[in-house]
């Protein structure tokens, strides 16, 4: 642009001179007769006259002449001063700017009616670098930009989808792209990316010239893929520590790890290794793993060749082999310092394992490694737990059959009230973990017992109002006992609670309706069946009817309604039983 500027007032400079000189002429001719004839009015008509008169006006003509061509060459002198300030800035901003500027050079010029395929082939075949800039240089390997001057496109920029696209968005939006994103690939095989602006003035139908500015954002392209590496990679530790919140059990946790590892890091399968007594238990998250012959062969392989040298260096290590699953990654799984396994990938393609990815590998096993000892640790106390529980109740037993064989009036009494005391919770539908206290409770109904002596226990007469105490006493013997013991808490409540009646006249502590815990009220209902259908030296048993008639009477005074009710459907239940089957 500034050239024709330039030219341009170059041009005009002759002509305004030449009109300029024209009517001064004009004027200076019709004004030179009447001053000679002012000044020499003796000598008007002779040749001395004409002379004067014509050295006169060449005279006054030279010097407007020399005035008109000294002002014209000032004001040229001055606009070529400035273009040349205006170039210089021009090309040092072109020169020195961080972003690539070029100019593509049409030769021969490309219609802009053709079609957008036979767009792309003319600027491949006709388009090469008429001017560009240091930094557009730099981008394509180059130090300076007269080095790429001259080149065809095609030399530099290899066609591709991507350059195709964007030439393509230039044809559509009128021959302007704003931001456009491209790459190349340099001869380290580094990919780096742009963004492009594109413009282009047709002249006549025909586009002559293409201006560009790149900006190099492979920095900010690369902090991108590596905020998401990094969001990918934090996904999967996510992964692994909710499968470890949410599974309790070793092969549960395991499973659950190799799924959100396999899922989040796209692989063909994945599989843990744990040597348990000395025998590998294989977890995989791919069913195909096991069966596909290929794939198991590469195991084989790997376990036998390379197994010894991770487990020694502690570090992944991985090998390519044939499709589908041609690219394998095993590193050992370590807990305290000892490896207890090891953890396998299987992707579609060959993988490089690079400093980057053997830390991430690296901490993947950790948190493995975390999850199997934390559902170890967590299968362990579960198995003391129930050892301890088992203990508890084999020593709940030991109590019984120590009653038991104290009063052996009663012997098989606790066995019974406790088997049909469960099947009444399980009939109110009551939660296991209640029907586990109720169990426990009812075992432990006459531990209190124990404390009463053998005169009284044994006594086959009725006892007396003082005796009588002494025995009703046996339910806070059992509270004083067993109250401290925190496992037996929620037991506690059938042995210190069995005797309290539904209208408050029970004992030991007089608690009325619901105030009696729901353990105690089933179990009452029980007890009392037990006692009368089982014969005593005082008296014979009584039947199953009479027994029931006898319950029925004493619902809301001596038992809770509902439980009697419930327990009424229990034992039809139970007389059905034989003929059903």
């Amino acid at each position: 642009m500034p050239p024709k500027v330039q030219f341009a007032a170059r041009r005009a400079l002759p002509a305004r001179v030449a009109l300029r000189f024209t009517i001064a002429g004009l004027v200076w001719t019709a004004l030179t007769g009447p001053v000679c004839d002012f000044l020499f009015p003796e000598f008007v008509g002779t040749l001395l006259y004409h002379i004067v008169e014509d050295v006169l006006g060449l005279l006054i003509g030279a010097v407007f002449v020399y005035w008109l061509v000294r002002t014209a060459l000032g004001k040229t002198a001055m606009i070529e001063d400035r273009l040349r300030t205006s170039r210089r800035r021009y090309r040092a901003f072109i020169v020195n700017s961080s972003e690539a500027i070029w100019r593509t050079k049409c030769d021969p010029p490309i219609p802009i009616d053709v079609g957008e395929d036979e767009h792309i082939e003319l600027a491949y075949r006709n388009a090469y670098i008429a001017e560009c800039n240091d930094a557009f240089a730099a981008m394509h390997g180059r130090r300076k930009g007269y080095e790429l001057q001259g080149k065809a496109l095609r030399e530099f920029v290899p066609r591709s989808p991507e350059h195709d696209e964007t030439i393509r968005s230039f044809v559509r939006s009128g021959f302007r792209v704003i931001e456009a994103e491209s790459s190349f690939v340099d001869d380290k095989g580094d990919t780096h990316y742009f963004l492009n602006n594109l413009w282009a003035e047709p002249i006549d139908g025909m586009i002559h010239d293409v201006w560009g500015t790149r900006r190099d954002i492979t920095i900010h392209r690369r902090a991108e893929e590596e905020i998401k590496r990094s969001m990918k990679r934090l996904t999967v530790l996510r992964g692994i520590d909710q499968a470890i919140l949410q599974n309790s059990t070793v092969e549960e946790t395991l499973v659950a790890v190799l799924r959100t590892i396999s899922v989040s890091l796209s692989m063909s399968a994945s599989a843990i290794t744990i040597f348990q007594d000395d025998l590998p238990w294989t977890f995989s998250c791919c069913k195909t793993l096991e069966i596909d012959s290929r794939a198991r062969k590469l195991r084989v392989r790997a376990m036998r060749e390379q197994c010894t040298i991770v487990a020694k260096e502690r570090a992944p290590w991985a090998f390519k082999d044939e499709m589908p699953l041609c690219g394998y990654v095993i590193l050992p799984v370590s807990v305290k310092r000892e490896v207890v396994g090891f953890l396998e990938f299987f992707y579609p393609e060959p993988v490089v394992v690079n400093d980057d990815r053997r830390q991430f590998y690296e901490i993947v096993a950790g948190q493995v490694a975390i999850a199997y000892e934390d559902a170890s640790l967590y299968e362990n106390v579960g198995r003391a737990h129930q050892e301890l529980k088992i203990a508890y109740d084999a020593t709940l037993e030991g109590w019984v059959k120590a009653v038991d064989l104290r009063d052996k009036e009663t012997e098989g009494h606790t066995q019974r009230v406790t088997a049909l005391t469960v099947d009444l919770a399980r009939m109110m539908k009551l939660p296991e973990e209640e029907i586990d206290e109720i169990r426990r409770g009812a075992l432990l109904h006459d531990v209190g017992k124990v404390g009463i002596p053998d005169r009284i226990l044994h006594k086959p007469g009725s006892l007396t109002d003082e005796e009588r105490e002494v025995m009703n006493r046996h339910p806070v013997y059992a509270f004083e006992w067993l109250n401290r013991i925190k496992y037996l808490e929620k037991a506690l409540e059938i042995p210190y609670c069995h005797h309290e009646k539904w209208d408050g006249s029970g004992y030991p502590r007089g608690l009325c309706g619901e105030e009696i815990p729901l353990s105690a009220r089933l179990f009452a209902v029980v007890d009392v069946y037990d006692a009368l259908t089982s014969a005593r030296p005082y008296r014979p048993a009584l039947s199953h009817a009479t027994a029931m008639d006898m319950i029925r009477n004493d619902a809301g005074t001596h038992f809770d309604p509902y439980v009697v009710e419930m327990f009424n459907l229990l034992m039809h239940a139970k007389a059905e039983l034989p003929e059903a089957a």
